[in-house]
């Protein structure tokens, strides 16, 4: 688990099994952990340190305590809403090898260079709109991943319409959008609190936002509502299969 946390950049979580603390934990781990002679003698010593280093990294990673709690199933939907947020930044998909879409990509990235009536600097929105299963997620993915190296903040949440529809799961996805850019967890306790914070936080900040399968204008305004809530270059894709939520798009003019 390390070894890919190191070589690969992959997170890594350590949920508490026990009634340790992490404080506790760690200090466990450093005592217990001792070299015997009859058991570990045969093996070399860069492996025997490469062991330490590895409970000592495992030690110092915080994580969570479930003995105190009275219903662990609310420490579990904790830990996956946390994993979830986490999760987002990983790469979306392999597009090395897509095929079929070159002409409707290039549509979209032509719609988005345009210089008829924009410059480098305006904020875009742009919808794409369809039936479920005709590619809209593909097109836009390839699209964000593509563009996403000319932006220093970025963020996809995918299955806007689908997450929304959970129990407080606006704010969640609010929750998803401000860690994606900021890479700090920030709780969020209602919509409305939801756009304040990010129309604050990103007002000033060049941002590249991809929102898949929004399912209504809601929606849509809780995530995106305006152009002043982004700062100057931004660019905002959205996937819908109703024409409705990118009537009234904010366009820069």
């Amino acid at each position: 688990m390390l070894e890919c946390h190191r070589t690969n950049a992959q997170k890594s979580f350590s949920p508490f099994s026990s009634r340790s603390t992490h404080q506790t934990l760690r200090i466990k781990l450093d005592v217990c952990f001792e070299i015997s002679p009859q058991r570990h003698g045969k093996e070399a010593p860069q492996t025997l340190q490469r062991w330490k280093d590895t409970l000592r990294a495992v030690g110092d990673k915080s994580g969570w305590v479930f003995n105190c709690r009275d219903d662990q199933s609310e420490l579990v939907e904790e830990v996956v809403q946390k994993t979830w947020i986490r999760l987002n930044i990983v790469p979306l998909i392999d597009v090395k090898h897509l095929v079929g879409f070159e002409s409707r990509v290039e549509s979209v990235l032509s719609i988005l260079s345009s210089t008829s009536n924009t410059s480098s600097e305006d904020i875009q929105f742009l919808g794409i709109c369809g039936q479920g299963g005709i590619g809209k997620t593909t097109i836009a993915s390839i699209v964000y991943i593509g563009m996403s190296k000319n932006f220093s903040k970025s963020c996809f949440l995918e299955n806007v319409r689908e997450e929304a529809s959970q129990s407080n799961g606006i704010a969640c996805l609010q929750e998803r959008f401000l860690y994606g850019i900021s890479r700090v967890e920030t709780k969020i306790c209602s919509s409305r609190e939801g756009s304040r914070l990010i129309k604050e936080r990103l007002q000033n900040v060049k941002t590249l936002l991809m929102l898949d399968d929004v399912g209504d204008r809601t929606q849509l305004d809780a995530l995106a509502r305006d152009l002043n809530w982004f700062g100057s270059g931004s660019k905002i894709l959205i996937t819908t299969r109703d024409q409705s939520v990118l009537s009234g798009i904010p366009i820069n003019i």
